[in-house]
């Protein structure tokens, strides 16, 4: 939607916020979807819409290094407030919360985090966190973490620091247990537990891909370092997350 016309037409999206406009409207289209499957979404799980995903992957990569200055004023100008809205999409359709979280990480960076938790809508963020973190998508819930481990690091949290990192400890220790490295996932739904062979290959995709640009792999490095930094250049004890 940006990428394209000049920086008129762009400016013009931006500031008639396209991205909301994009992202309410695929929220809708996914309610409806939903509503529309006869029998559950087991039988036919919901995807985003296809055309409103290709638009928003091309503003990503559109603004490039600019991303996350858009996204900050996104998420500044209620973009905080219509993703929570979407809890509900998210817990039930894992597609949905992929691609949202997805979003967010790639966006990241301080600014981004800052608009995330700014203002009165502190409550709705740590809300979103909280269902991606219930996600049945376990790409889904490895974002959460993330998510909240970079506030960490930021030192962002303000008094929250402890619930949040033992929320952090507990899906590590979750996700070791399933995680494709050691054991493959049991296939959803599957009485014999046959492995899910096409899961299994997107998560590992996936976590190649965390840290793929240079500002991406530094966010994982200061999440591993920030127990060290934050605790006065000393590891802080086992039972303390």
């Amino acid at each position: 939607p940006t990428g394209k016309g000049g920086e008129k037409p762009r400016r013009s999206f931006l500031e008639q916020k396209g991205m909301a406009a994009m992202l309410d409207l695929l929220f809708q289209k996914g309610r409806e979807a939903a509503a529309a499957v006869p029998g559950g979404k087991d039988d036919a799980p919901v995807l985003p819409h296809p055309q409103i995903r290709s638009m928003m992957n091309a503003l990503v990569k559109a603004e490039g290094d600019n991303y996350s200055k858009v996204f900050a004023g996104f998420l500044a100008s209620g973009g905080v407030v219509l993703l929570s809205g979407a809890r509900d999409v998210f817990q039930t359709n894992p597609a949905f919360a992929e691609f949202i979280s997805k979003l967010l990480w790639i966006a990241w960076e301080p600014e981004s985090q800052r608009s995330f938790l700014q203002g009165e809508h502190g409550k709705e963020a740590l809300g979103l966190l909280g269902a991606l973190f219930e996600s049945p998508s376990v790409i889904a819930r490895v974002c959460a973490g993330l998510l909240l481990s970079c506030l960490l690091a930021s030192d962002l949290l303000e008094g929250k620091e402890m619930q949040a990192a033992v929320g952090v400890h507990s899906l590590v220790e979750d996700l070791i247990s399933c995680c494709p490295v050691w054991i493959s996932s049991p296939k959803a739904g599957d009485p014999n537990g046959k492995t899910d062979a096409k899961a299994d290959a997107e998560f590992a995709a996936f976590i190649q891909s965390l840290g793929q640009s240079e500002d991406r792999f530094a966010r994982l490095l200061d999440c591993a370092t920030a127990p060290w930094r934050l605790n006065g250049d000393t590891l802080p004890h086992e039972g303390k997350p």
